[in-house]
């Protein structure tokens, strides 16, 4: 039968839970840890594309996005343990000395999250009224969330812009990501900002 034939999964408060439609099974299935649905990119020998194996591509940025302000590839730093990792000019696990990332040239942002861990993330962007570092608070005197607990699952990417998030297009001077996992044992994250006019 179709997808289109068959009931979709609510939860309890009859909700419509996150689900795939199994082909084989003929139904529709959760999507959690391990049994989410995945896809990889492969180059044309069949080997995954990762940090060490990037895809070819033969261009530059251009257009509305032309610039990437901050690149953390490969970041464990949430390994073992539970509690906000802090991304911007400066990537820290603990709440002391944070700094936002300058964003204030920009007035498009996108944050591209890759988690590489075995559980899931949670993504916070805030945007600040200046990039003073701050200490003693997970997301300090930010002037508006952007971005508020977003999950990414294990092995998943996701990209917060305009397009997905109205507020990342407001004015701000700093921006910050916190990433919060619940003591991954395995992995990192690849996070990556990039501005645009």
């Amino acid at each position: 039968m179709a997808y289109n034939t068959r009931e979709i999964i609510r939860d309890v408060r009859k909700n419509p839970i996150p689900q795939y439609f199994n082909e084989t099974e003929n139904q529709y299935q959760p999507v959690t840890g391990d049994k989410a649905p995945y896809t990889q990119i492969v180059d044309v020998n069949g080997n995954p594309i990762s940090s060490e194996n990037r895809l070819p591509v033969d261009a530059q940025l251009s257009g509305s996005f032309n610039a990437v302000v901050f690149e953390y590839l490969n970041s464990t730093l949430n390994l073992n343990t539970v509690g906000n990792r802090w991304y911007g000019a400066n990537a820290v696990t603990g709440t002391t000395n944070r700094r936002p990332a300058d964003v204030s040239r920009f007035s498009k942002k996108l944050v591209y999250v890759k988690n590489n861990y075995n559980v899931t993330a949670y993504v916070i962007v805030n945007f600040y009224k200046d990039v003073e570092p701050f200490s003693g608070s997970a997301h300090g005197p930010f002037i508006y969330r952007a971005v508020d607990v977003e999950p990414v699952p294990a092995g998943a990417a996701a990209i917060f812009s305009i397009d997905t998030e109205p507020k990342m297009g407001l004015p701000a001077i700093g921006l910050g990501v916190n990433i919060w996992a619940d003591n991954p044992t395995e992995g990192s994250i690849d996070i990556v900002l990039i501005g645009g006019v």
